[in-house]
């Protein structure tokens, strides 16, 4: 298309329809190039807004969830076991067991700090 152009442009008869369209190709790139960079920024802000996205819940939230009444005991010891497979999925189920499920009861929490 631009090899017609610079052609037509180059034989004097279309000097006048090149000398119309190049302005016109000029903006319709521009307006592209502006709307590619609006579209990144766009993504980019929209993808940094969710840091919500990648956190799940806890120990601490299931615990919370479970002493407001909101999951039931199996409920609790389900998501429990499940969430700590997640991290360690080689343990055996006895060291879930051994797990206890009662707030405060991790290495962090004030009474196991020696």
């Amino acid at each position: 298309m631009i090899r017609t152009l610079l052609a037509l442009h180059s034989v004097g008869r279309g000097s006048s329809l090149f000398r119309n369209i190049l302005p016109w190709l000029i903006a319709l790139t521009a307006i592209v190039l502006v709307g590619a960079v609006i579209v990144y920024y766009l993504r980019k802000s929209l993808h940094d807004d969710q840091p919500g996205a990648t956190q799940g819940f806890t120990l601490n939230d299931l615990r919370q969830l479970h002493a407001s009444g909101k999951l039931s005991d199996k409920e609790f010891e389900k998501a429990r076991t499940a969430m700590i497979e997640s991290v360690n999925p080689l343990r055996s189920e006895n060291d879930v067991d051994n797990v206890k499920a009662k707030p405060g009861n991790d290495e962090n929490s004030p009474q196991n700090v020696k």
